[in-house]
């Protein structure tokens, strides 16, 4: 039995079964658990009635509308709470309407978690018509499927209407994600569709999500077709949206959706903290130079800004990811000097155009007269936002100095940002600056690596590098079509995938090469990371098709599988081609001497008539009796000779079909004419002994050829028959 009508099945006797498990007047799926447990329940269910479902009753000629259902998990299960690959679709039942993207993937769902589908839909014809909803999803710990359905299937009016459509606006800038300066311009734009978009007005209103709620207005009764230009409020907010109304000349009305989100930064940088500090007296000749501001800032205006007197040179500054630290290592500090920094004003932000600090940052330290020897250690790599998968090459890369000799690093590793704690990555290397190591199995965002320095008096230095990513590397399998099952084309064949690992989101996309020498095109994209669906096979006649699943996750890994080579018709398949023709056999040559002496001066005869041909072809005869008079060539099977002189002869016949030959000979003992006296029985045997030879070497060779095998050599006195 296939997989397909194993699964139709099992499916149909979950639906029995959740007749008699779900409570009477309730639309849920059967509980697919009571097969392996008797006391488990889990449904995925469309919540009906009062969840806030958008259902319209009617809908005007040309409208479009939106339907959404609540759609939740629930479960007594201890252990396996999540259905996955919930997908949600809705169609019309008598077509008086369209539905874009009739499927919706809500991904997985579990205890208690409801999610929300929703479709637009536009009118077609009018009358009544049923809006069809179902939900399926699957729990991979079976597979078990689930399938539920809204019952009764909603009913809709499609009515014609005056065509006066409400007007519609959609915002164009400024991008979603901008980073703008409180107090500068910025240029808002829209596109407006309406009958008459002359005769719009448009208002615009903002939303500070940090501050609420509240919708709060920019400007109003806007001529349509222009844009607006906005003065920034002076707010600090990383959850700014913009959202813009339109009302046509017949009242109608009609918002865009909010655009954004936007960040609003309007407070300049600050320095929260310096290395070495202010006012500090013991700082070692070594020490690193670090400064710490508020938020990101613009690198060149930083280091443009900074100033030390004396200079201890031999500055070389690096940055963490978020660019909110500055670190320099420099020249070894002069003994017992007092160095004074400077910030000043110009340091900006990264927003757009920036807001530049406007006073000066000012603060000094001091070295001691003896200086006590410490080494020092800067992490430079990994920096900030890199991202590893697990067992690449981590590179980790320092800068150490020591005064009183060689030092010996220490790396550590920390998931938990600053907090730890922290595992050993490796001890006891050289101070060589650099080291390669496989990434660590952990998957965080929040990794971080320390590297101590230790010198031969066991002082120490330590560094910590920027917050980097981590994640397990994407894998994918894959169950595919049978490469022995022909495959027709519009019948639906099943396609099942997971993945495992991967960063962030993982989308897996479905392609066909339909041979081998054509490039795979897209069948199915944007699937979830683990699922399946039914594939319809197209409109191909090819034996050699093969299907690609590609999975990629946020960082851009992808992971590939393929099936083997299968076969796709429009129709029935093709009969197999006819068989290859038969090769040419050569003859097979049997002949002797009809009498069973032969004589000198008496005509002798000579009988080929027991040759065949193997594939029925007419055969010639070439007679070559081996006394030196002429070699005949005839279709006649049977010849006369007489031989002058008694002796030994070799007689050579060959035989032909048109396209091979077979060469046999014998050796033919002439006697000198015979008296009145015959010989004894033994002498009369032996002159037609050699004849007697050939015609049994000849029959075997037909019952070898017809055996299919090589023939044995001809018999006593004969040579090799050439082909």
């Amino acid at each position: 039995m296939s997989g397909a009508r194993l699964l139709a099945l099992a499916v149909a006797a979950a639906a029995v079964l959740a007749i008699v498990q779900s409570p009477p007047g309730t639309s849920r799926s059967t509980n697919a658990c009571l097969d392996c447990h008797l006391n488990y329940t889990m449904y995925l269910d469309i919540l009906e009635g009062d969840a806030r479902n958008l259902l319209p009753a009617r809908l005007g000629d040309g409208e479009t509308a939106t339907v959404a259902v609540a759609i939740q998990v629930t479960t007594n299960s201890p252990d396996f709470k999540v259905i996955s690959a919930v997908t949600a679709t809705l169609t019309s039942e008598n077509g008086l309407f369209a539905v874009a993207s009739p499927t919706s993937s809500l991904g997985s769902l579990t205890k208690g978690q409801a999610a929300r589908a929703a479709w637009a839909i536009t009118s077609l014809a009018t009358g009544t018509d049923r809006m069809m909803i179902t939900v399926e999803g699957v729990n991979l710990h079976g597979p078990t499927y689930y399938v539920d359905s809204y019952s009764p299937s909603p009913s809709i009016e499609v009515e014609r209407l005056a065509p006066n459509h409400p007007p519609s606006i959609s915002l164009t800038s400024p991008a979603p994600g901008s980073r703008l300066s409180g107090g500068s311009p910025v240029n808002i734009s829209w596109t407006v569709q309406d009958e008459d978009p002359v005769g719009c007005l448009v208002d615009l209103f903002y939303t500070d999500g940090d501050a609420g709620p509240g919708e709060l207005p920019i400007a109003s009764g806007l001529p349509a077709p222009e844009n607006h230009t906005w003065s920034v409020p002076r707010i600090d907010s990383g959850s700014v949206a913009l959202r813009a109304v339109v009302r046509d000349r017949n009242g109608n009305s009609n918002g865009s959706p909010p655009g954004g989100p936007l960040a609003i930064d309007s407070t300049p940088p600050s320095v929260l903290s310096v290395l070495p500090a202010d006012g500090d007296g013991n700082v070692t000749d070594s020490a690193i130079m670090q400064v710490v501001f508020s938020e990101p800032v613009d690198a060149d205006t930083a280091l443009t800004s900074f100033r030390i007197e004396p200079d201890p040179g031999g500055l070389s500054w690096t940055w963490n990811g978020a660019r909110t630290t500055m670190t320099a290592i420099h020249d070894p500090f002069g003994v017992g000097t007092t160095y004074r920094c400077r910030l000043s004003p110009g340091v900006t932000d990264l927003s757009s155009p920036g807001n530049a600090a406007v006073s000066a940052f000012n603060w000094s330290f001091t070295t001691p007269e003896v200086i006590v020897p410490m080494p020092s250690i800067v992490l430079v790599g990994p920096g900030g936002g890199d991202r590893s998968y697990w067992d690449d090459r981590l590179a980790i890369r320092w800068t150490a100095s020591s005064r009183t000799g060689a030092l010996s690093i220490d790396l550590s590793v920390s998931e938990n940002g600053t907090a730890g704690p922290f595992v050993p990555l490796a001890s006891g290397l050289p101070n060589s600056g650099r080291c390669e190591l496989a990434t660590p199995r952990l998957v965080s965002d929040r990794c971080i690596v320390e590297a101590r320095a230790y010198d031969q008096g066991g002082k120490e230095a330590r560094s910590r590098s920027g917050a980097f990513s981590i994640a397990q590397d994407l894998s994918l399998g894959a169950e595919f079509p049978s490469p022995g099952i022909p495959l027709l084309a519009g019948s639906p064949v099943r396609v099942m995938w997971a993945t495992t690992g991967g960063a962030g989101n993982v989308v897996v996309n479905l392609s066909l090469s339909a041979d081998r020498s054509s490039t795979p095109r897209a069948e199915l994209s944007n699937l979830s990371r683990s699922g399946f669906r039914d594939w319809l096979p197209p409109e191909l006649n090819t034996e050699t098709a093969r299907l690609f699943l590609t999975a990629t996750d946020a960082w851009g890994r992808t992971a590939s599988v393929s099936s083997g080579e299968l076969s796709i018709y429009a129709t029935d398949p093709p009969p197999p081609p006819p068989p290859p023709p038969r090769r040419n056999q050569p003859p097979v040559v049997l002949f002797g001497p009809r009498e069973g002496r032969v004589f000198a001066g008496v005509e002798a005869h000579f009988d080929a008539s027991a040759s065949t041909d193997p594939d029925n072809d007419p055969l010639h005869f070439i007679w070559d009796f081996g006394d030196g008079t002429d070699v005949e060539n005839t279709t006649a099977p049977e010849r006369t000779h007489t031989y002058i002189d008694a002796g030994n002869y070799t007689l050579t016949l060959t035989v032909g079909d048109g396209q091979n030959e077979t060469r046999q000979s014998m050796t033919v003992h002439v006697e000198a004419r015979a008296g009145t006296g015959g010989g004894s029985g033994r002498d009369r045997l032996l002159p037609v002994l050699p004849g007697i030879l050939v015609i049994l070497a000849g029959i075997l060779g037909v019952a070898w050829e017809a055996l299919g095998r090589p023939r044995p050599p001809a018999g006593r006195g004969g040579r090799g028959g050439g082909g």
